[in-house]
């Protein structure tokens, strides 16, 4: 009986009960880089092969493998996420959904993978129940033969407001969907959406935006604003690329080191601001008091 045996990633639930194993397997180990550190996770594989003829006097010639696991000219995996948004806040649910082309609907097994990491779970479903920071990352999937599916990068966070997008890469003609979202679903009135600094629309209250049909020419650095309460804040950027069919991205749809950077600079510049217009108003206040008496 085959079987599949995932070595070095952390215990995740598991939706569905493990899908039955397919006779005639073979073992197959590799050894796996991590896409961020660089640290390497054993993972082990079992696949199936194929079966020789009773007095076939040679064996049937075995798969080619491709260099992400699978069989040459297989498909690749279909990686989807439910809901759509690629960035959340702590404590969101999201259920990562992973589809095999080339499967006509046999039951295989899925292989995940968080990071590079092989995780220990088996369903063609994934679910987050309530996201941590930890849960921030590249996630791959391969089912059966299919080829490992692209990555998905998903962003957890923690702040007053957050853009939510349905992807960071695009193909022309696909539509784009942006959503202002509050920490804890608060009342978020006077929504403004920016792109590239610029204004694009303002709403009283909706939150949301809809690109129908994207171009390259919306490819860009977006943001929101709007009032919470008494009080008025900003999300941060999130980068939005539209390219060509067949254009090869410029690299994947994830929060790279230098857009973390970004991120971080960006907090900094806002507290320094902050603490200088507090102390701005904490003298001129002084400076009246003084002139009163």
């Amino acid at each position: 009986m085959g079987s599949v045996e995932l070595l070095g990633g952390p215990d995740r639930e598991q939706i569905s009960s493990r899908p039955p194993d397919h006779a005639g397997s073979c073992r197959l180990y590799a050894n796996h880089k991590l896409s961020t550190s660089g640290a390497g996770a054993s993972v082990r594989l079992w696949q199936r092969s194929q079966a020789v003829p009773p007095h076939s006097p040679h064996p049937l010639p075995a798969p080619s493998a491709t260099g992400n696991g699978g069989i040459a000219g297989a498909q690749k995996s279909r990686l989807t996420l439910h809901p759509k948004w690629v960035n959340m806040f702590t404590g969101d649910k999201v259920t990562l959904k992973c589809d095999d082309p080339n499967s006509l609907g046999n039951i295989t097994t899925t292989h995940w993978f968080h990071n590079g990491t092989a995780l220990a779970i088996q369903a063609p479903s994934y679910s987050i129940r309530a996201a941590t920071f930890d849960d921030t990352g590249e996630y791959e999937c391969q089912m059966g033969d299919s080829q490992k599916s692209d990555s998905v990068w998903l962003d957890v966070s923690q702040d007053w407001l957050l853009l939510q997008t349905s992807g960071r890469v695009f193909l022309e003609g696909e539509h784009v969907h942006l959503r202002c979202r509050s920490w804890k679903n608060q009342n978020l009135v006077k929504v403004t959406f920016y792109k590239d600094q610029g204004i694009m629309r303002f709403y009283s209250h909706n939150s949301s935006i809809f690109i129908p049909h994207a171009t390259h020419s919306n490819s860009g650095s977006y943001f929101c604003r709007g009032f919470l309460g008494q009080g008025i804040y900003s999300s941060l950027p999130v980068k939005i690329t539209v390219r060509a069919e067949g254009q090869p991205a410029s690299g994947g749809e994830g929060t790279t080191p230098s857009s973390l950077w970004i991120h971080i600079f960006f907090y900094l510049a806002v507290g320094i601001l902050f603490a200088i217009d507090t102390g701005l108003y904490v003298t001129l206040r002084k400076r009246l008091c003084t002139r009163d008496k």
